[in-house]
């Protein structure tokens, strides 16, 4: 079974044993640097500030998405509170309805 996936996968047709992704071209992981905390008691300002920028670029999308899901929101409640506040209600309750199961 092993050998007839090695061989699709050899011709190029994809089964359910073939991988998704694609093999790294290079490995830029392994060559990362090892700190060793307790041997080192000053505090390397770059290093933190390098970590820190690597989070931040990490959580822009994050906080992006947020924003517009807030966003869709208030403007949501924006239109629909002009049309009365059964209207409203029923839009508050449904976005909550939303929140609960569809994001979470």
């Amino acid at each position: 079974m092993a050998r007839k996936a090695q061989d699709n996968d050899a011709q190029g047709k994809p089964d359910e044993r073939t991988s998704l992704l694609a093999a790294p071209d290079n490995d830029d992981h392994a060559s990362g640097e090892i700190h060793d905390i307790g041997t080192n008691t000053k505090i390397d300002v770059k290093s933190i500030a390098n970590e820190f920028w690597i989070l931040f670029k990490g959580s822009v999308p994050v906080i992006l998405a947020y924003t517009l899901q807030n966003s869709l929101q208030t403007i949501s409640v924006l239109i629909v509170g002009r049309l009365g506040p059964e209207a409203l209600a029923v839009s508050a309750f449904c976005y909550s309805e939303y929140s609960r199961t569809c994001v979470l």
